[in-house]
């Protein structure tokens, strides 16, 4: 799990989804920059904390290659609407469809997101539940 700054990414990226993106890998994989030149020797200098989470951002940098890059950059948006304590207290990962500033046309073409009752789910945000003896 990741907690970050979306407005401060969105700021950085100026709306660019490839950054977007790799701002999101470098804040899950914090690589070392492989030189003075590479955009990541700017991007430690910054703090990416914030309130705004992805569960498992590893599941979604893995399949990147094979959505399009404005696909994964609504992603992260979507998640990052969402409520951090609704998340730590219910386990709630979804979005309600009436938070998003984007319209569920375009919601409903984008191949990670799934709306239901209501409910924006995010393709690899769900939390599975285990039961163990009886409790979950």
């Amino acid at each position: 799990m990741i907690l970050f700054d979306w407005k401060k990414i969105y700021r950085q990226s100026r709306g660019n989804c490839s950054v977007v993106v790799n701002l999101i890998e470098y804040i899950t994989y914090k690589p070392f920059p492989p030189n003075k030149q590479h955009r990541a020797y700017a991007w430690q200098e910054e703090d990416w904390s914030g309130i705004s989470f992805m569960v498992k951002p590893e599941l979604f940098l893995h399949h990147r290659r094979q959505y399009k890059e404005k696909e994964l950059a609504q992603y992260v948006g979507i998640a990052a609407l969402r409520n951090l304590s609704d998340y730590i207290m219910l386990g709630k990962t979804t979005l309600d469809l009436t938070l998003s500033p984007v319209g569920e046309a375009a919601l409903k073409n984008n191949r990670l997101l799934t709306i239901v009752d209501n409910e924006i789910y995010l393709k690899w945000e769900e939390v599975a539940k285990e039961k163990n003896n009886g409790s979950i």
